[in-house]
């Protein structure tokens, strides 16, 4: 029996210890609220409700809203293509059919996720079972069968079928117009729901008739006149019940029913009696929402934490207190109110711990931005602020101790800029206004040891002192100031211009020192950084090199600001620049320096670095004006850090940066101090798959239809054309959580084979004018430095060209140009053919006639020869005349010349008479002499 009593005994201690490391308190969150300035499209939230998908579905009152965790899509009486009933939405719910259920004040609308279209289910039944699909509805909800219920004045459930489709619809009868909400559950997942109304609660069972009817749970489930049953909750075997009068547990096994209200003065009761919400946290614990914020249920002490509208030091509380819904996943919270919209609560980072000012609480550290940090040997924190003074936080305490100018410790001014311990403990605090104060860490409330400024010292410039280093080889104190460098020699209790030249008064803008292992004195300004050696020369001064451009490239001659430096536990400095990002100090052979630069490109937070810490696992931390990162050097890598992931700030402060001995890294930012501890940081493997959210074509957002059938969560194909001048992709991991270091990768494949990785909170892709072809778009959501990993959602795309690009155009082409070819030959050969037949008919026709010219010809050669014969003889004849002619010529005219000299000799007797007969003679003779 003992060992049975230890064993029961040790039982309950581990339960006890467990409910304790389960219990959550408001400042384990941190809040931020989406409101109509984020795009919601009312303050007024009824419901919030997660679909399979992953998608929240916000009832407000102004519409319905689909959240993806970036943007907004609204339905509502006007909106386009899905308008509903009522502007005023209670609450919705999905059946198994990928269809959502809306009730509004003006019906009940059901939508297909898939195709975003109204869906009619209705048709066919009885009208007069169906008043709720014109009337207000008020609330609704699907039970473990996969039927729905729903209370519009009197309670329906609606039988669906294996198809889906409406088998039957089954009413209370009993009305209930009094009721102005009925609590609906499933609370024995047995398709039989309690129902909270007439002041009681009822299991409601089908029965004759297409009716229901109602049983009590209880005789003691009764409740006062006109009690308001809001909510039912089943944790373990317990049954809690919010209303209007207080929050009841019931205890089923026992039948015993136990109440909890406010009580005031005592901040552990219910905040406020009106329990509007229950939900259960992912760890099984109990939240109660109200008309003055939320209860957390605290098991072990059987009393509640509230968390209502006042922001505490950690910057936690809520905008509204009037809850209306509750709806936890992930360890958020998400409260949907009345007056302030979404209130998200997020779980804080183990690993980080903000301090910050709180007017309520009289040992929170002071106001404004922190400036300087230092934990001295006993593991004290010292915290220099602007215009607050120093903070002192003791080892293991969680208060801090001020001291300010009017206090006994008179800091010369409350701006603290720079501290430094001496190797006699003495703290000096340097402030931006009036030079350095010593303080006695032994006793800080006691007058200070020493002031330095310039109205003691009035040739040296000293009152805004930007960076305070101990040089332990000179026991000297260097201090860089906003128009100076200067070095107090602790000895002589002097203070020293060290340079030759007038250098001291000629540097400005100095933040940020080191002395390196090389005894070296590196000196941040606002040109550049300044190598000091610390080893003096004969005059006793120094001799230094300024490196005044950026130091990776010296020849771009822009000018280079350092503002923070770290020498890593292997010996490598590392120096912030107030806009190039961080270098890596590399010492080559010769002893010359080159610098490696990694900026945001890289994936640093961004360029202009506050800060620079090495954790006890080598890795960098740097901190920005807009977040912290941190430099894994192991894998190259950058993780980053931001307000969502619990920082107070992402905008750090100058010299605020500090390593305490116990690991711990301390920031200082705008809103207070920051503190973080590496090895609370545990590696996030989580896998998302991602969801492509929205689908726009030139701008315009595409609904489910031609270029997609089904919505483009579901849908496998995208058909564009060529024509199309853009399109774009938005998509989601669904994960309302921030998750450092996590980002989108997307290719497109057939395109672009390679990850292309997106700046952070980018989820967006835009393609402008493609080629025609068939693609396929990835996108998964992993690690930054893990991109060959993780879930990949991939859709086709297919862009049609234009016609006279496509196969068959051009195939009908080739076709139309082969038969063209083809005929092309024909029309020659039969060309040819006709061609030859011509030619041989005009042959034939001219042979014809060339044979009856040869006829004609012969005939005429017949006749020509016989006419040459006839002509050969007669010429032959002319030839004898001629020749006998001839003859008679010569006869005649010797007979000629004989008469003449006959005549003559008688001429001169006979002259005229012969000259009457000459005449005749001489013709006779032309006659005898022609044939």
């Amino acid at each position: 029996m003992k060992r049975k009593f230890f064993y029961l005994v040790a039982i309950l201690i581990l339960h006890s210890l467990f409910i304790s490391a389960q219990r959550l308190t408001g400042e384990e969150y941190t809040t931020q609220f989406v409101t109509m300035d984020d795009g919601l499209l009312h303050h007024y939230i009824d419901d919030i409700y997660k679909d399979v998908t992953g998608y929240l579905w916000i009832s407000t009152g102004g519409g319905l809203s689909r959240y993806d965790g970036y943007k907004f899509v609204h339905y509502n009486m006007n909106s386009f293509p899905v308008a509903i009933k009522g502007n005023f939405v209670h609450k919705v719910c999905e059946d198994d059919f990928n269809r959502l259920w809306i009730v509004s004040e003006g019906g009940l609308d059901v939508m297909d996720l898939w195709h975003h279209q109204k869906v009619e289910l209705f048709s066919g039944i009885d009208s007069l079972n169906l008043s709720f699909l014109e009337n207000p509805v008020f609330n609704i909800m699907k039970d473990t069968k996969g039927d729905i219920w729903l209370y519009a004045s009197k309670i329906y459930k609606i039988q669906l079928s294996e198809e889906g489709d409406i088998q039957d619809v089954l009413i209370y009868e009993d009305d209930l117009h009094a009721e102005l909400f009925v609590a609906l559950a499933d609370m024995d997942n047995d398709g039989n729901v309690w129902a909270g109304f007439n002041n009681q609660i009822f299991k409601l069972f089908p029965s004759e008739r297409n009716q229901l009817k109602a049983i009590p749970v209880s005789e003691k489930l009764k409740f006062g006149a006109k009690t308001m049953i809001m909510k039912f909750l089943l944790k373990e075997n317990d049954v809690w019940i919010g209303t209007d009068r207080g929050l009841y547990r019931y205890y089923r096994n026992e039948d015993v029913l136990k109440v909890y209200r406010s009580q005031a003065g005592d901040p552990h009761s219910l905040s406020h009696d009106y329990v509007s919400e229950l939900a259960l946290t992912d760890s099984r614990q109990l939240i109660a929402g109200t008309l003055r914020g939320i209860n957390i249920y605290n098991t072990s002490s059987d009393a509640f934490d509230q968390i209502v509208a006042a922001h505490t030091s950690e910057g936690f509380g809520l905008n509204s207190n009037f809850i209306n819904t509750i709806f936890t996943e992930e360890g958020m919270i998400w409260l949907g109110t009345e007056t302030g919209g979404i209130n998200k609560l997020t779980p804080r980072n183990a690993f980080i711990r903000n301090y910050t000012h709180d007017k309520n609480v009289e040992g929170s550290m002071s106001q404004n931005p922190v400036n300087a940090i230092l934990e001295d040997e006993d593991e004290n924190l010292w915290i220099g602020t602007v215009e607050g003074g120093l903070n002192l936080k003791r080892k293991g305490e969680e208060v801090f101790t001020h001291y300010t100018a009017s206090s006994t410790a008179r800091l010369s001014h409350n701006s603290v800029s720079a501290l430094c311990m001496d190797d006699e403990q003495r703290l000096w605090t340097g402030t931006w206004g009036l030079g350095v104060t010593l303080l006695d860490i032994t006793d800080p409330g006691k007058r200070p040891v020493r002031y330095i400024h310039s109205g003691q010292y009035p040739q040296f410039l000293v009152d805004f002192v930007g960076a305070l280093t101990f040089d332990r080889h000179n026991n000297a104190m260097w201090i860089g100031t906003n128009q100076g460098l200067f070095c107090y020699d602790i000895e002589k209790e002097s203070l020293e211009k060290p340079f030759r030249d007038n250098l001291s008064d000629q540097i400005n803008g100095i933040i940020g020192s080191v002395i390196d292992n090389d005894n070296q004195l590196w000196m941040g300004c606002a040109e550049g950084v300044y190598v000091i050696d610390l080893n003096r020369q004969e005059d006793h001064t120094f001799s230094y090199v300024h490196l005044k451009y950026k130091l990776d490239d010296p020849q771009s001659k822009l000018i280079e600001r350092i503002t923070s430096f770290c020498i890593d536990s292997e010996g490598v400095m590392w120096l912030g620049s107030d806009g190039f990002g961080i270098y890596k100090r590399m010492t080559n052979e010769d002893g010359s320096y080159t610098f490696q630069s990694y900026t945001t490109s890289d994936g640093l937070a961004n360029n202009n670095v506050k800060g620079l810490l090495e954790d006890e696992r080598g890795n960098l931390w740097i901190s920005t004006i807009n977040g912290l990162s941190c430099y894994n050097r192991n894998n190259n890598s950058f993780t980053n850090y931001y307000e969502e992931d619990g920082l107070v700030s992402s905008q750090f402060y100058w010299n605020a940066y500090a390593k305490a001995k116990s690991g711990l890294l301390y920031f200082g930012t705008l809103d207070g101090l920051v503190a973080v501890d590496p090895e609370m940081i545990r590696s996030n493997n989580a896998a998302f798959r991602v969801t492509l959210t929205d689908f726009y074509v030139n701008n315009e957002r595409v609904n489910p239809g031609k270029i997609i059938r089904e919505d483009i969560s579901v849908a496998d194909e995208i058909i564009l054309h060529e024509k199309t001048r853009s399109f774009s992709i938005d998509f989601s991991a669904l994960t309302y959580r921030a998750i450092s270091n996590y980002v989108y990768a997307y290719r497109l494949m057939g395109y672009d084979d390679n990850w292309i990785e997106l700046e952070k909170n980018a989820h967006t892709v835009t393609y402008m004018n493609l080629p025609a072809g068939t693609y396929q778009f990835q996108v998964k959501y992993v690690p930054k430095e893990r991109l060959d990993t993780g879930e990949v959602t991939q859709i086709n795309l297919r862009i049609k060209p234009y016609f006279y690009k496509t196969v068959w155009f051009i195939s009908l082409m080739l076709l139309l140009v082969v038969l063209a070819i083809i005929m092309l030959h024909i029309w020659r050969v039969r060309s040819y053919e006709h061609q030859q037949k011509v030619l041989k008919q005009i042959v034939d026709d001219r042979t014809e006639e060339i044979e009856k010219q040869k006829g004609v010809l012969t005939t005429q050669k017949n006749e020509l020869s016989q006419r040459n014969l006839l002509l050969s003889e007669q010429n032959e004849k002319i030839t004898r005349q001629k020749e006998q002619l001839v003859e008679m010529s010569r006869k005649m005219r010797k007979m000629t010349t004989e008469r003449l000299d006959f005549f003559t000799n008688v001429s001169h007797e006979f002259r005229t008479p012969i000259t009457l007969i000459a005449g005749p003679v001489e013709r006779a003779l032309k006659l005898s002499t022609n044939p």
